[in-house]
């Protein structure tokens, strides 16, 4: 894989601030949006806090914009999602000028503080070239638990149930190695029951996973995602930044912001679980704290 790149542009309008019905299927059945249009990219972190919004002007001036940046799923996937707690507000956004995005201003405005490496990470590892009909984004998770000990639930690319809570079964097809097959099983509640997935690139050394969505009864079509975990230290203890990554098509009838939301939605979900298990595992462990 390619080591360097950034989330792609997604579509907001700002025009718009209520909560009107597309009326369209979602990518896992209906969603519901403000009708957002225009292009922008987006950076979610792990709170649940919003952090900052900005927008740009016609002549790139960036602006505050205030919060007002709610996505609701709708229909079948929005009843599952009230059930699982899917988090229904975007954190954290900016919107790039083209041909002048730079990911280190906007992991930086004002007042945030520094986030240098993650940009950093996300140059060398997450490289997505989304053509005109797709859309692409990152999360981010930090986890209370060392690296090795969160690397060793993402790699298993044949046993993705043991932290993804909307999958119930993995078969794999012959043994796991660059080009495997993996037939997902979904569990009841979405919109889908089976997902087909190869095996991109897994490196052990450098924690980096990439799969690729090759079929299944869904709409989330040319589908690839990047996950690296990174070592870092929280509270003085080892632990570990998460960075899952994607580009897919936007489904007919759908906007690149409803798409990606959706998306990030059981992104966040997958990294909350993960890091729930990696902790709960690493106190077990009785980690000691990093010494100087």
């Amino acid at each position: 894989m390619s080591a360097s790149g950034s989330p792609a542009d997604r579509a907001r309008s700002d025009s718009d601030e209520g909560g009107k019905d597309t009326g369209g299927e979602g990518p896992l059945g209906s969603l519901r949006s403000d009708g957002n249009r225009s292009g922008i990219s987006t950076i979610l972190k792990d709170d649940e806090t919003p952090v900052e919004t900005a927008r740009e002007t016609e002549r790139g001036v960036r602006v505050k914009e205030g919060e007002g940046n709610r996505r609701l799923l709708g229909g079948k996937a929005e009843r599952f999602g009230r059930r699982v707690g899917l988090p229904l507000l975007l954190p954290f956004r900016i919107r790039s000028i083209p041909g002048m995005w730079r990911l280190a201003d906007e992991m930086n405005p004002p007042g945030i503080g520094c986030r240098g490496m993650e940009a950093e990470y996300v140059r060398r590892f997450h490289l997505h070239e989304p053509t005109e009909n797709q859309c692409s984004s990152a999360v981010f998770k930090h986890i209370k638990a060392p690296v090795h000990l969160v690397w060793s639930l993402v790699r298993r690319f044949d046993q993705p149930q043991n932290y993804k809570p909307f999958v119930s079964r993995c078969i794999v097809q012959g043994g796991v190695g660059i080009g495997s097959l993996r037939e997902v099983n979904i569990k009841s509640g979405l919109p889908a029951t089976t997902s087909f997935e190869r095996l991109e690139h897994l490196d052990d050394q450098e924690h980096i996973l990439s799969i690729k969505i090759v079929g299944g009864d869904h709409r989330l079509k040319n589908y690839s995602s990047i996950v690296t975990a990174h070592p870092e230290t929280i509270d003085g203890r080892p632990g570990t930044l998460v960075i899952e990554s994607f580009v897919v098509d936007v489904p007919d009838g759908n906007t690149k912001d409803e798409t990606c939301y959706f998306v990030e939605a059981l992104i966040k979900c997958n990294l909350k679980s993960l890091a729930d298990i990696s902790e709960r595992l690493a106190v077990q462990d009785h980690t000691e704290p990093i010494d100087g």
